[in-house]
């Protein structure tokens, strides 16, 4: 029986991120005071400091679209809220429509994923308990703020630790892996999930920002081995070169 071929997908390389090369910023915004900006920008400036460029980065709260596009930079929560507000439910999936469109196509677009989930205890609840705690000093019986004090943090012991709704994360992680895409999974809670260690695999889960940026750096300069089945690094400006061009300079026309 004739041996088949089959070629080496698991090796290590070397590579800068270049303009061919985008990195998405998937995760919860509807869920968060903030609207998922800070803990983005934590991500956004520690893959600056291992030399991947800002403009090599997608941010689904800084949507980078032509001048025009109505999402171009908007705050889409509040786009939502006030569409809630006005109660036009057709309108708000119209919004989720379109607002789906534009990530879903990033994550196209990129060559890999970094993706959050918070939990509600680092997120979520530090102003419920501030609020708490000022409340619970006006309560003059020691007996009842006693009881009280222990009720809270009783719940606030067992569902800190719940992960922050994120259903269009999880959507658009599975549409990275369906496409072989490397996904670089943050997960803050002690006991991250079965299902989606096995679905992004167990090497790329991380407890922390700082331990998946870590990670994407031994990657590039060739520390720790890559599959290529999931990694597809395309090399645009070698090509033009070989072929004696250079990049089009992109313009925007005047209205």
């Amino acid at each position: 029986m004739a041996k088949r071929w089959r070629p080496n997908m698991v090796r290590k390389v070397r590579f800068s991120w270049t303009r061919d090369k985008l990195i998405y910023l998937c995760g919860p915004i509807d869920f968060l005071p903030d609207g998922g900006v800070s803990w983005r920008q934590r991500l956004l400036d520690a893959l600056i400091r291992i030399g991947v460029p800002p403009q090599c980065i997608l941010d689904p709260t800084d949507k980078p679209l032509w001048p025009g596009h109505y999402l171009a930079h908007s705050p889409e929560r509040g786009l939502i809220q006030e569409l809630g507000i006005q109660d036009d439910e057709e309108g708000v999936l119209r919004l989720v429509q379109d607002l789906a469109h534009v990530d879903l196509r990033m994550v196209d677009m990129s060559v890999c994923v970094f993706a959050y989930i918070p939990q509600v205890g680092t997120q979520g609840i530090k102003d419920i308990q501030n609020k708490f705690e000022q409340n619970l000093r006006e309560v003059k019986d020691q007996d009842i703020r006693a009881g009280l004090n222990n009720t809270f943090y009783e719940l606030f012991e067992k569902y800190g630790n719940m992960n922050v709704s994120t259903y269009g994360t999880i959507h658009e992680i599975v549409v990275a892996r369906q496409q072989k895409k490397p996904v670089f999974l943050i997960w803050e809670s002690p006991k991250p999930s079965l299902w989606m260690k096995w679905l992004v695999g167990k090497d790329y889960v991380f407890p922390t920002i700082e331990d998946a940026v870590d990670r994407l750096k031994a990657i590039m300069i060739g520390q720790v081995a890559i599959d290529f089945t999931d990694w597809l690094l395309l090399d645009l400006d070698s090509n033009l070169h070989d072929k004696g061009l250079k990049p089009c300079p992109v313009q925007v026309a005047t209205p």
